[in-house]
């Protein structure tokens, strides 16, 4: 994948995850998925690296909400 398109797919991810939670700041959604993100630098292979990071940003996020509500 190329960088450009990375990008725009790590914005988009950022994008849909601020739709599904609306109750979590978005400041707080784009450090997890900064933080997930730098977490596959170097990695040869980029293809897949958005929707790894959204899938572990949304469990994170799913996992603190069951937390929150106990």
């Amino acid at each position: 994948m190329q960088e450009d398109a990375e990008a725009t797919a790590i914005g988009n991810a950022i994008a849909s995850i601020s739709e599904d939670f609306p109750d979590v700041p978005h400041g707080r959604i784009v450090d997890l998925v900064r933080t997930e993100h730098a977490w596959f630098d170097g990695r040869p292979i980029r293809d897949y690296v958005p929707v790894l990071v959204e899938r572990r940003v949304r469990g994170q996020l799913r996992a603190s909400l069951q937390l929150v509500g106990q």
